[in-house]
């Protein structure tokens, strides 16, 4: 036999759908922000990290800009240091001179 549900207990069980399809409403909507396409929470968050990355990339360009600079300023400037790296870098010599190489061998 079926039993006939009293008016209370079918408001009661109409008040727990309705908490329910809200609770899933939410719940959807949590999920559509935190996936949800090119604006999603998860995409915000995974930009902002890759733009600070990249200023930080920048800054550490910047260094390495300035000392150029520097270096570029005193390969103009200093006769003396413009020698030392034509020497150095390039093998480059004076006139008249000669340059020894001197090949050591490896011990084994």
């Amino acid at each position: 036999m079926k039993k006939k549900l009293t008016k209370s207990r079918r408001q009661a069980l109409s008040k727990k759908r309705i908490r329910l399809l809200i609770a899933f409403g939410v719940l959807t909507l949590l999920v559509i922000l935190f996936v949800g396409g090119d604006r999603g929470l998860y995409q915000i968050w995974k930009l902002s990290r890759e733009k600070k990355h990249l200023e930080e990339q920048i800054e550490g360009l910047k260094h390495v800009e300035a000392e150029m600079k520097k270096r570029e300023k005193k390969l103009q400037d200093d006769p003396e240091y413009l020698e030392k790296v034509a020497r150095e870098k390039y093998g480059m010599i004076k006139k008249g001179e000669k340059v020894y190489r001197v090949e050591w061998e490896e011990k084994k």
